[in-house]
């Protein structure tokens, strides 16, 4: 393989996973593709070893992968700008070094759909989910949960909370990348995370191709940037993600009807979570924004007596328990 001049790049993000990032480079370096391709590094300052296993790959294949310069911490989305910034090729797979991609013709597919159909920027597709916590795989993610996903024209839809789209799976123009997408403007306006606003400012200027075959699988930590079990660390994601959306909605001039439809999505999910998580200050906001709306449903009507009255949900439970089958009682 020769990776002078590649045709993709994949940018393959780090940061301590050292338990994980030789499963991610073997699944990419094993990738059966008539393109020519090279892996960079972006290692996040690990302090685990993963950066010397990563090390390890470049001095068994020189030219094909590079390990960036280490530096210091940079987080999230200045490691994600660096990392795109170095890549050589036209076309850039996305991957974190905690996934893999298990279709070893992943990029062989999602790089020839390209080339093929140029009025398309970026590719993605279904994906397995893999629990950490107990080892259980969900496969093809989006048929079972999503499978309303968006092709062509996605802002609105993206906006709009319809779908979501599964990062380690994407590819796209680095061309497009680089001339319309700033990551500083995004540091400068607090985002946290680097993928949804990166999609938001493309899907306005490309078409996105969705494939439904999965090709890679995602891997859910216990504890992460987007998954946390500290209450304030996750329903502080779920806010930058309402900072994130709010941003473009006002950057694009979105319509109202869009943009309301995406203030329920987003109030559903946080009072859900809140409910969860037993956080009445910020399930009575949602509510009273779903109830101002006419979308406080019995439900969530319910679940905000119980959050404000605990000993009643005590006794629900109870009841439930003595009076209904098991098999038969819908979760609450």
């Amino acid at each position: 393989m020769n990776a002078s001049n590649p045709m993709v790049s994949v940018a393959l993000m780090s940061y301590n996973q050292k338990d994980y990032i030789r499963q991610a480079m073997e699944c990419i370096l094993n990738q059966k593709c008539s393109y020519t391709f090279e892996v960079v590094v972006g290692d996040d300052g690990s302090a685990d070893g993963t950066r010397d296993i990563a090390l390890e790959y470049q001095e068994k294949y020189p030219g094909i992968v590079r390990v960036l310069p280490k530096e210091p911490n940079k987080k999230v989305l200045g490691n994600f700008r660096d990392t795109v910034r170095a890549c050589k090729g036209k076309y850039v797979a996305v991957c974190h070094s905690d996934d893999y991609w298990h279709n070893p013709v992943k990029l062989q597919r999602q790089i020839s759909f390209l080339e093929n159909n140029p009025e398309y920027g970026v590719v993605h597709s279904d994906a397995h989910f893999l629990l950490t916590s107990n080892g259980m795989l969900i496969e093809d993610f989006n048929a079972k949960n999503q499978p309303g996903v968006f092709d062509g024209n996605i802002f609105e839809a993206l906006i709009a909370n319809r779908f979501f789209i599964n990062t380690l799976t994407v590819v796209f123009k680095k061309s497009l990348f680089d001339e319309f997408v700033d990551i500083d403007e995004y540091i400068r306006a607090g985002f946290i995370y680097e993928d949804l606003p990166t999609w938001l400012e493309l899907s306005v200027r490309t078409n996105f191709k969705y494939l439904p075959e999965s090709l890679a699988t995602y891997r859910i930590m216990q504890e992460s940037i987007s998954r946390s079990r500290d209450v304030t660390k996750r329903i502080g994601f779920l806010k930058n993600h309402y900072v994130i959306k709010k941003y473009f909605i006002k950057k694009y001039n979105v319509s109202k009807e869009i943009e309301e439809e995406f203030e329920i999505s987003y109030h559903k999910k946080k009072f859900d979570m809140a409910f969860k998580w037993s956080s009445y200050p910020e399930a009575v906001e949602s509510f009273s924004f779903l109830k101002e709306k006419q979308k406080a449903d019995m439900k969530r009507r319910l679940q905000k007596l119980f959050l404000r009255y605990p000993f009643l949900y005590t006794t629900f439970k109870k009841i439930k328990r003595l009076y209904v089958p098991r098999t038969s009682v819908s979760q609450i």
